[in-house]
């Protein structure tokens, strides 16, 4: 996981914040007081997930949220075993859920569903996507081999099994890390892929800086089989930074509701490395140019099982303007864990701008 690049997969599809047309009531807020940056529904709870290697050690979640379910669930997740920091291990698989509360492995499914292949280093960060054109899953995760990170895919129409894997492209080992997505757009209205992608040089997870990159797709062709195939522009810089702190993993959304992206990001201090994160939010008009917040919404040390380090997160917004968050932590004894917060939205934006 400590790589060089953070790369962000954005695909714009979907028609909703939750990727569906109708709402469900959301599950009830967590209970008890908790002292964090901003106020929240609930304590932070720690989120237990089945992994094909027994650890239930787990990093880098990906959630798609579906309001009326999809194949029989209403969230599907990708992950990643991570036991104590064993890359080997960290190879893409799918869980699901009904309440994003308690997660399993749906019947029928092999995990890993995207397994290390004959010479590479290892796969990683996970991204999944919601095709709402053809009403399937597409995969994207990284692979590293040869000195280049391998941008990979694979699609399922029902989540359980999933065709050959494609390359949708590929970047030097330094330019190319982690995935995340812009997944709520409507391709009909002229909207085309993304990519976000933070690059840390040669400097990898002791970087003094980074800068977040975007890419679009010129064309519509990668889709068919998974992103594979697309035109993709250069890279533009962004104006997306956090003053004092490195930006590391990212996560992006577009908000229809908002006509904005948002982001939730891992970022270290100046001067320390990105196995001291906390967790911070933006927002963009046009995924460039970023409003970012002094202060993170969601610090590490409020529990022993998120003492070291908070990672990459994913999100779901909508259901009363609710924003919940789910999040990897590293603990002191070097084991990996899953989380979950909520926030009532308005009250988290008004005390993030009066910080």
């Amino acid at each position: 996981m400590n790589r060089s690049i953070v790369l962000l997969v954005g695909v714009l599809l979907g028609c909703t914040d939750s990727h569906a047309p109708s709402t469900v009531e959301l599950p009830g807020p967590l209970t008890g007081p908790m002292e964090l940056t901003v106020s929240v529904l609930g304590e932070p709870t720690e989120l237990s997930v089945p992994t094909y290697d027994g650890s239930g050690q787990t990093v880098h979640p990906d959630i798609l949220h579906f309001s009326l379910g999809w194949n029989g669930w209403n969230y599907w997740m990708a992950i990643t075993p991570y036991p104590n920091g064993n890359a080997r291990l960290e190879n893409p698989s799918i869980v699901v859920s009904q309440d994003g509360m308690t997660w399993l492995e749906p019947e029928g499914i092999t995990n890993p569903v995207a397994p290390l292949e004959p010479g590479a280093l290892h796969n990683s960060d996970p991204d999944l996507l919601y095709d709402s054109f053809r009403d399937r899953l597409v995969l994207t995760w990284r692979e590293v081999r040869d000195g280049n990170n391998v941008i990979k895919t694979r699609v399922s129409e029902d989540g359980i099994d999933w065709h050959s894997e494609q390359i949708a492209f590929q970047e030097p080992n330094h330019s190319a890390v982690s995935q995340a997505a812009s997944r709520s757009l409507v391709l009909v209205d002229g909207l085309y892929p993304k990519i976000w992608y933070v690059d840390s040089g040669s400097s990898g997870c002791r970087a003094t800086s980074t800068e977040v990159k975007m890419r679009s797709a010129s064309g519509l062709g990668g889709l068919g089989s998974g992103l594979s195939g697309a035109n993709w522009s250069e890279p533009v810089v962004t104006a997306f930074d956090q003053p004092g702190y490195v930006i590391w993993h990212i996560d992006v959304v577009y908000i229809p509701s908002s006509r904005e992206y948002w982001a939730i990001y891992a970022a270290y201090p100046s001067g320390s490395g990105c196995g001291d994160n906390d967790l911070f939010f933006a927002r963009s008009a046009d995924g460039v140019v970023w409003e970012t917040y002094a202060t993170p919404f969601l610090e590490k040390g409020f529990a022993d099982w998120a003492s070291r380090s908070l990672y990459r997160a994913s999100f779901v917004y909508g259901n009363g303007g609710v924003l919940r968050v789910w999040f990897s932590t590293l603990a002191g004894d070097g084991t990996w864990h899953l989380g979950f917060v909520s926030y009532d939205f308005a009250s988290f934006t008004n005390t993030l701008e009066s910080q």
